[in-house]
This record gives C-alpha cells, structure tokens and sequence, in this order.
C-alpha cells in the first residue's frame, strides 16, 4: 500500500514538474520576442522593409562562476589604419520609437562604447558603402533581453549579389552592390535595455556584477550583418522566406546533420511550410556548412535550435553548451554579468565570408586625412565652426577603392550640415562619408558645419578615413582639430512670470535673454536652480514653493563658466497675499454675506482663490480688488435684509464661480473653449425645443 501511495505521489510530483517547465519555456519564449514589425515587399518583389525580424541577446539565466575576457583581434589594437568600413550611427532621441518601444536619451559614455564596437567591426569587414544604424536606448524593454537588433530591409537579384532567388540584408547587400541600394533607410535598427548595470569602459574590465555594453553591441551589430535567417516555427510548423519563398543567404548554408544530411532549403525533404521542417528547426541539431566555417571549426558549425522553439533567438545564435566559454562565445544566445568578448571569433568572422562579405582588395594605396576649423577661438552663441577635412591618396600610382570618411562629432555640438566635394555623407551623430575611389595624388574635401552649445572644455573633433584597398602606412588615417571656446557674459532681458504671490506652489521660471549657452545656470538669490538650456536665448529654471514662500524681492541672475562671468540681476517680485478687512470692522463683503448659510458659501473659496491667483498679481486686478472692498460694506448691509436680494445674488454667482473654476483648474484658454462649447450646446439645446414647439404648434393648428 505505501509503495502504491509513493509511486502515485512520485507520479503527481513529476507532472507536476513537467508542466511547470513546459509552462516557464513557453513563457520565456514569449517574453523574449519582441513586438514584429510588419514587412512590405516592395512592387518588383525584390526588396522588403523591415524584412529581418528583430534577434535578441539575453542575460545568461545560468552564469558560469568563469567570466570570460576576449580582447580585440590583436592587429586592431594597432592605429585606426586597418579599418576597411565605416559605420554611420543615428541615436533614437527621446519620443522616438524602435520596434514599438520608446527610446529616452542616449548617454554619451554608452555612444564611447557603441563608437568602440562599430570600430572593431570596420576593421575586421570591407564595405564600401557606410553601414548605418538606427540605435535606440529604451527602459521599457522585457526583463532579461539586453537588446536586439533586426527590422532592416533585405534585397534580392541586385547587381552584384551572387546568389540569385535569395535575399541579403541591407548592409551585405549594399557591400556587394557597391553603393547603398536605399540612402534613406538604415540598415539596421539596435535597441539596449537602458536598465541594465552597464559598464561603459572599453577596457574589457567590467565589474562582477555589471554587464559589458560594448560585447552587447558587438553582438548587436553582427545580426544586423546577416548573421540572422528566415526560419521560423508557429505551432509546430517550419517555413523560410518571409513568406515570399525566398530564402536569406543566411539559410542557405543550413544542414539537419553534422555531416551529409539534407539542406534545411530543400523542399524536396522539407516542404515549406511543414511539420517536418518544425521538427527539424527543434531537433537541436542545425549546422551551418558553410566551406569556410568548416574549415575554421574543424567541421560544420553547430546552431542553438533547442527543442522549444524562441521567437528572437533560436537558429540566429551558435550553439550554447559547443561554443561559450572559448574564443567564438560572442555569438550564443545569452552572456554572463562580468564578462567581455571583443572579438567575434574565427567562426563567425568564416561564417560571414561564406555569406559573401567581401575581403580587402590587394591594391595598395596610401590613404590619409587632415582636418581644420574656423574659426578658432570662438565665442559660444557667436556662430557656427566649419571643419575643412581633406582626404588624399598619397599613392603615386593606384587608385584608393572604397574610401570613407568618418566623424564622430563631439557631445557638445549640434549637427548642422555635411558636404562632400564627392559622394555622400549620412548621418548626425556619427557621420560617414563614402567618397568611392579616389586617383593616385588627388585629394576630396568635405566642409562639416556643427553649432557648439557648450565651453566646458577645448572642442576636440577626431576624423578617421577606410579603404577596401590595402593600406600600410600608419599615422596618418586620422586627424584632430582643437577649438578653444569660450563663453560670453549673459545677458536677462526678462522673465516669466515675473512676479507671483507668496504661498503659491512651485513653477518653471523662464529666462529670456542673449548669450546663453550650456555651461548656463540659473541662480535664485544667489544660490544655483536646476536649469535646462533652451536656446542661446532662452532657459528655463525650477522653482520651488520654498522660494516664494515669503513676500520681497528676489534677484535673478544667469552665470556661465568658464570665462563667461555673471549677468546683470533681473527683480523676482513676491507679492504679499491680499488679506481683507475682517466684518468687524464695518468692512463686509456682500459675496459672502449672500452665500452665508446656503450650499454655496462653501465654493467662494474659489472666487477668493480667483482672486489671489489672477486679480493680485497684476495692477488693473488689484484695483478692482481695492474698488469691490470699497463698494461691498453698504451693499452687504442691504443685502443681509432682503432674503429675495439674497436669493437672485446666489444665482449670480453660480456662473461666476463656474467661470473662476474653469481658469483656475484648466487656464484661461481652456475655460474660454468650455464656456464656447457650452453656450454652442445650450443654442443648439434652444432650438431643437423652438423646433418642437413650432412642430407642435402647427400640428394642433392643422388639428383644429
């Protein structure tokens, strides 16, 4: 009996189990996808947006205690001359969105970082044409996901693409292409969880406990290259090709065996779509057999296709328990606090090269760039600085392919404009400018204009070129221009409001004036309030209800640092809240007197918040204040005697104190639309009833 009673619990206990893990499976297969985007084919079927669904790289669930440090390949920790791409970056400013999810303000340390990353992979691919990436920084990402990247475009049958009927994302294919298929699209859209613990060093040594921004990026970045398919499962069933039949290059190179096997693209063995093709995308036994990619892994490459399928992350990631913790651990699907992996490792960088990245051309050609600025110095708020950037092929007999030039613009400066004397630029934050090739001992100008907000420091703005042409001199691939800054004395022409009534609750304080700049702070009697530069006009500054708590005068200052000094002060009037006369001293208000006793006496604290709010705080309302109180004690005598006086004085300031309610609560302009609308729905009101009665009065006219 008690064996019979164990076997039954042990029973219960593993159902129990099992359905616990298959419920938490397909719950972390839910949360890690991230919203689809819907893609469109264009006309000609040869080009889809937001083609690539979004891959996303998750926080290690089960963090092995040995934190992995993988540095940069070691000829990139040479100068910048080994770079043969370029990579123009557009940060997501606040209110934008990425794959439905808003995106806040990018840090500057997090743009070092992500700067770090493109760097390392424009050194280890050739690209003639700049890649562009769309990047956003949002907090509202699931929990665990770290980012993702995908939603860029994807192109088939396109010059210069080697495999027809197949698609290629957007960055592959404008390589081979040889210029960018679509300038204005980004090739990529890259998304970061803003609430991780990031570390934004890019010296590979984060904290236990932090998560190394640049290895994400990294990661990122190669999905938006390609390493990423079209196979799918939904409800057990497989498919490929976005639905058009089509397969990425990226699939083309998957086997169901480590060793002979069926392409998974076979539709003579899988049909597409087919249960079959479900099965084996869940098999855990996908390979990329890939010519290169074998002969780097020492046979085919196994996938991560664990036996349930996740939405974002299964097939687009090598395999998990083969590859992390050795040299090609940055393209599994998860990784570790304390860890950091800046190099791809020799399988990813073989498996790109099978899908067809290009490699660096033998010609030789030496490539160099000089940059200057005017004018120098400047005085913030006075103009623009134009940076001259000179690029030249030194060679004497070959001609520089594929040059681009690239400029990381400063934090402190807005983008104005870029124009090449050949080719195109993109880009705000980051630019690039694909200059194509350029003769033997010719030079390409580029005039780069930028608004500087800010003189915190020496303006430092550090250009860097590429070639897909093989460079081997060093030194002179990338150049700085130094602008000394400075800032002018600040100028208060006003401020607004520029009086309040003490007691009130706090407000934003507007300052308006010239010479103002980023460096600019905002002092309240001499002590700093917290400011935000609106223009090198305009700023605003917060004030507290503990400032204005007492009647007096209040001066208001701006100071810039450095070298900027202190403006002029400009008076902050706190006016005293209007107290009346009691009734006892004869002086009674006859609004009061009306209201005493009936439900209304409780809403004249509106008309006296009224009052204090709007009347007191400017001359022609203190005077009719002033002119009430006068007129109000004979009237409130009278109207004490009369209950009918009282009585028609009550319904005359219903309306009043519903106007008072209005502009206190919603603002003069909004009261202003209520009252409009209301007096709009009382005609109307007014004449459907004049309408029935005149209906009403016809009818028993005809009657009689």
């Amino acid at each position: 009996m008690i064996n019979k009673l164990l076997k039954i619990s042990s029973t219960i206990v593993a159902f129990v189990l099992l359905f616990a893990l298959s419920f938490s499976a397909a719950l972390a297969a839910e949360s890690f996808a991230l919203n689809p985007l819907k893609p469109q084919l264009s006309r000609d079927g040869k080009k889809m947006y937001h083609g690539i669904p979004a891959v996303v790289y998750r926080l290690d669930p089960n963090p092995s205690p040995q934190r992995m440090r993988i540095p940069p390949p070691s000829f990139l920790r040479a100068p910048i001359e080994k770079a043969s791409a370029a990579f123009a970056i557009t940060y997501v400013a606040t209110g934008g969105e990425v794959f439905g999810y808003p995106c806040t303000t990018f840090p500057e340390a997090a743009k070092t970082a992500f700067n770090a990353a493109a760097a390392v992979w424009a050194g280890l691919l050739t690209s003639p044409v700049p890649i562009t990436i769309n990047a956003c920084w949002s907090n509202d990402l699931p929990a665990g996901v770290l980012g993702a990247s995908g939603g860029g475009t994807i192109y088939r049958d396109e010059s210069g693409l080697p495999a027809a009927n197949t698609w290629y994302g957007a960055s592959l294919a404008n390589a081979l292409h040889g210029s960018d298929l679509d300038p204005s699209d980004f090739d990529m859209n890259i998304i970061y969880n803003s609430t991780m613990d990031w570390y934004y060093g890019t010296d590979g040594n984060p904290g236990a406990s932090q998560i190394d921004l640049e290895s994400v990026v990294l990661h990122e970045i190669a999905h938006g290259l390609n390493f990423s398919g079209s196979m799918t499962v939904s409800s057990g069933s497989g498919s490929w090709g976005y639905g058009t039949g089509y397969p990425n290059i990226y699939d083309t190179f998957m086997y169901d065996a480590e060793t002979a096997g069926n392409q998974l693209i076979a539709t003579g063995v899988y049909a597409n779509p087919s249960i079959l093709l479900g099965t084996a995308l869940t098999s855990d036994s996908v390979w990329f057999g890939g010519p290169l990619a074998v002969t780097a892994n020492g046979g085919r490459v196994k996938m991560w296709t664990p036996t349930t399928w996740y939405p974002g992350s299964s097939y687009s990631h090598l395999d998990y328990d083969t590859f992390h913790g050795t040299a090609n651990t940055l393209m599994v699907y998860a990784i570790s606090d304390g860890e950091s992996i800046h190099d791809p490792g020799p399988v990813a960088l073989a498996m790109f090269k099978d899908m067809g990245w290009p490699d660096k051309s033998a010609t030789t050609a030496d490539v160099g760039v000089t940059i200057t600025d005017s004018p120098d110095p400047l005085v913030i708020g006075t103009g623009n600085i134009t940076y001259t950037i000179t690029v030249t092929n030194n060679d004497l007999v070959n001609t520089a392919a594929g040059v681009i030039m690239t400029d990381n613009l400063p934090a402190s400066v807005n983008f104005v404009s870029a124009t090449p004397g050949a080719g195109s630029c993109t880009g705000t934050g980051t630019i690039a400018c694909s200059l194509g090739s350029i003769a033997a001992t010719t030079s390409v100008s580029i005039i780069v204009v930028v608004t500087p907000t800010s003189a915190a420091a020496t303006l430092n703005n550090t250009v860097s070129i590429s070639s897909t042409s093989t460079d081997g001199t060093s030194g002179n691939d990338s150049a700085t221009a130094s602008t000394t800054l400075s800032n002018p004395v600040p100028v208060i022409s006003s401020l607004s409001p520029a009086s309040a009534t003490a007691g009130s609750a706090a407000f934003t304080l507007t300052v308006n004036g010239s010479n103002f700049s980023a460096d600019s702070v905002v002092q309240w009697g001499g002590a700093n309030r917290t400011t935000t530069f609106i223009s090198f006009t305009q700023l605003t500054a917060a004030i507290s209800a503990a400032d204005i708590a007492t009647a007096g005068t209040v001066a208001v200052t701006v100071v810039t640092t450095p070298a900027g000094g202190t403006s002029a002060s400009s008076d902050f009037t706190i006016n005293a809240p209007y107290v009346p006369p009691p009734p006892s001293s004869g002086n009674m208000c006859f609004i009061a007197t009306a209201a005493f006793g009936s439900p209304l006496e409780k809403h004249v604290q509106i008309l006296r918040d009224f009052r204090d709010s709007y009347l007191l705080n400017f001359s022609a309302g203190k005077a009719f204040v002033k002119f009430y109180y006068e007129v109000s004690p004979p009237i409130a005598k009278i109207i004490a005697q009369s209950q009918t006086l009282r009585l028609l004085t009550r319904a005359s300031l219903m309306p009043v104190i519903g106007v008072a309610y209005l502009i206190l609560n919603f603002g003069p302009l909004s009261a202003l639309l209520m009252l409009l609308a209301m007096l709009a729905a009382l005609s109307a009101i007014i004449r459907m009833t004049r309408r029935k009665l005149n209906t009403a009065r016809q009818k028993a006219e005809a009657f009689l």
